[in-house]
């Protein structure tokens, strides 16, 4: 996922393809059981999360640890584990930046149970 155009597009574009985008997610998860989920967070702080879930209106993605750190690692970056608020699961959090024309577009990243994991 994170080597896709279609994603750097859709974090650069105003009129994102959102529906492309969480069809993309979906696939991924349906290959990746350890995966609970996978979401976007736009460098406008447009987030975009599969399966959907409510956020309140002031999240700014852009703002959460799992952004900075990889920002500030500009790679791959694992978090420390952690228990997931909504399901009560020890998770880690994967998240990778993407570029669109060189520019900082966004973060993807992708939620996984620990317990797959080890």
């Amino acid at each position: 996922l994170g080597k896709s155009n279609e994603l750097a597009e859709y974090l650069s574009s105003k009129e994102a393809a959102a529906e492309d985008i969480m069809k993309a997610f979906e696939g991924y998860m349906k290959k990746h059981k350890e995966v609970m989920g996978v979401f976007i967070g736009a460098e406008d702080k447009r987030m975009t999360v599969y399966p959907g879930v409510q956020l309140p209106e002031d999240y700014d993605p852009t703002m959460r640890s799992w952004y900075r750190n990889t920002l500030t690692n500009n790679e791959l970056t694992w978090s420390e584990p952690y228990i997931d608020v909504t399901t009560g699961f020890p998770v880690i959090t994967v998240s990778l930046p993407i570029y669109a024309e060189d520019k900082l577009a966004g973060v993807l990243a992708a939620d996984c149970k620990l317990e797959v994991l080890t």
